[in-house]
């Protein structure tokens, strides 16, 4: 619990309480006449944005001699600490042994009690048999104490060797704790207790200067500012006012886990503002809820209890809001000024902008036509992003948009038919890419750990007016070409009217006829063959059929064929046959 920032013992403050009352209930408080209406406050909310202040180490101390008495408890039994003044419960704790010396170390025991009555068994049969004279010191995740080794000076967690022996009164029962953590949470302040216990006979030791415990407190969560208002009669209160804010583990009843107080705050305007501490553990991912109790003016009357408890999510946000109104299952923040919902948090955790009864973890509505659901900017680099829902914009009602607003140009929309469209408002088709450049890449994929980049192009006033190319980024060459036309280029974007144009050797597995350009404006350099009917009367035709292989790889087409055979051409015309890397 803390008040103003320091802490306090005890959570237990109903005692100061008188009645509840919800938002509907109007209260006197003091015979004063001073009504308290929408008690508004904006925690919830404000944990994860916190600072926590450092945690530092006390370290308690007992220089008093300890003998280690033959088979027989140690004197003093026990050796005591007295603690006072932690204002926090226990985060880690270490111990030290300062000079422990024994013959037979395995006859040791060595148990810490804490104020709570909690235990741990710092060392019960270790390091065998081995004489030892050494400072010890005691650290969860340290290095396990040697069982039958000789045990060196250094740090070790704890180490119990022989489980569920019990050291005689007045030390408690076993069994015990084997990890200083068991302390963590507990109340440090008290009396430590160290029995020291020599389990056989015949040997026997000390620990010269005494021990220490070392306890690191948890550190306190010092949470954000927050703002609330206070209405008078309806009017905005001016003046003072001391507030408690309680955490508990349940809705209603349960147990106070952490108290804030602060007192004599400043209320102007209806507007207050508050900073509160809370341990660190105490959100710790349980369900937990919140209790606000406040009475005006400060330090006069008895408090006054919102109810029902807030409840706050596992993981809280930081949320600011100038006002903030008590629902019966909801936080609603209001604008300021405006008595409308502005952001709704439901009892599921759902965020409502803009509606009251949101339906996802984060829901935004809006009325207007063409609302902005949210926006993202980052003015200093001119970088101004929007997502819009739009219920008028002619040819694309219904739709959600992806809107640069630096340059006022939507970049992408999804309509209510599921047609995306990238570069156009009114897709047409479920993948719908538009571009008014000239020479304009629509789709782009690369692979470029193998060099591979490839674009689809659509050229507007390029290379070919009204085109469209696949083309090789990786190289810088247009691969494929398809006109206005119909038209189709392999290796040329030229097809000179023709359906199919390729530049290079192709081909074509069945009938039909292949056309190449002969028209003699397009020559030069001719000159006449001689012999060459010669030599095509020596070819001869065959009827045939291609191979399974030849069909299975799309080389040939099946049924009867009639044709050449290459090997013969080749003889006879060896410029009309290529061959590829198969031969």
């Amino acid at each position: 619990m803390t008040r103003n920032g320091s802490r306090i013992q005890s959570p237990h403050h109903e005692s100061r309480h008188s009645h509840m009352f919800d938002k509907h209930t109007k209260v006197d408080i003091m015979h004063r006449h001073t009504q308290v209406e929408n008690l508004v406050f904006g925690l919830a909310i404000a944990l994860l944005t916190g600072t926590a202040s450092p945690a530092f180490g006390q370290t308690f101390s007992n220089a008093d001699y300890i003998t280690i008495n033959d088979g027989s408890p140690a004197a003093p039994y026990p050796s005591t600490i007295e603690i006072s003044g932690l204002t926090e419960p226990i985060e880690s704790i270490t111990v030290s042994l300062f000079g422990l010396h024994h013959t037979y170390p395995d006859d040791v025991d060595i148990l810490l009690v804490a104020p709570s009555g909690e235990t741990v068994m710092l060392m019960s049969d270790a390091g065998g048999s081995a004489d030892v004279y050494v400072y010890l010191t005691f650290m969860d995740g340290a290095p396990s104490l040697p069982d039958g080794s000789q045990i060196d000076y250094g740090t070790y967690s704890p180490g119990n060797f022989e489980d569920g022996e019990t050291l005689p009164p007045p030390a408690p029962a076993g069994p015990y704790g084997s990890v200083l953590s068991a302390f963590a949470g507990t109340d440090g302040n008290g009396t430590w207790s160290l029995y020291v216990f020599d389990d056989a006979g015949a040997d026997i030791g000390f620990i010269a200067d005494g021990w220490s415990i070392t306890i690191t407190a948890q550190p306190v969560v010092t949470l954000i500012k927050y703002q609330g208002r206070v209405n008078q009669s309806g009017v905005p209160l001016d003046g003072t006012a001391d507030f408690e804010f309680t955490v508990y583990d349940a809705a209603t009843d349960g147990t106070a886990v952490d108290m804030a107080a602060v007192d004599n705050v400043a209320v102007t305007d209806g507007l207050f503002t508050v900073e509160l501490s809370f341990r660190a553990n105490t959100f710790d991912g349980q369900e937990l809820w919140l209790q606000i109790a406040m009475r005006s003016p400060a330090g006069d009357g008895a408090f006054q209890t919102l109810d029902p408890r807030q409840h706050i999510t596992p993981a809280p946000q930081a949320i600011h809001a100038h006002t903030t109104q008590i629902a019966a299952a909801a936080h609603a923040l209001h604008a300021p000024g405006v008595a409308i919902d502005a952001v709704i948090v439901d009892t599921d955790g759902n965020i409502g902008i803009g509606t009251t009864a949101p339906e996802a973890r984060l829901h935004v509505a809006s009325n207007d036509l063409d609302g902005t659901s949210l926006r993202l900017d980052n003015p200093d680099h001119f970088d101004e992003w929007s997502l819009l829902v739009d219920g008028a914009s002619a040819g694309s009602e219904y739709s959600f948009h992806i809107r640069d607003e630096a340059f006022d140009e939507t970049r992408m929309t999804i309509n209510d038919a599921g047609r995306v469209g990238i570069g156009t408002t009114t897709p047409e088709a479920p993948l719908h890419v538009a571009s008014n450049d000239y020479y304009s890449t629509l789709l782009r994929v690369d692979n470029p750990n193998h060099a591979n980049e490839w674009a689809l192009v659509a050229d507007g006033e390029g290379n070919v007016a009204h085109s469209f190319h696949i083309y090789d980024y990786y190289l810088s060459a247009i691969r494929m070409t398809f006109n206005s036309s119909g038209g189709v280029g392999i290796g040329t974007i030229n097809t000179q009217g023709f359906t199919l144009a390729v530049n290079g050797s192709a081909a074509k597995p069945g009938g039909g006829s292949w056309s190449n350009y002969s028209d003699a404006r397009l020559k030069t350099n001719l000159v006449p063959m001689t012999g060459t009917l010669d030599r095509l009367l020596s070819l001869h035709g065959y009827a045939f059929e291609y191979t399974t292989q030849a069909l299975d790889r799309k080389m040939g087409l099946p049924g009867p064929q009639i044709g050449l055979i290459a090997q013969e051409v080749e003889q006879v015309f060896p410029d009309w046959v290529d061959r590829d890397d198969e031969g």
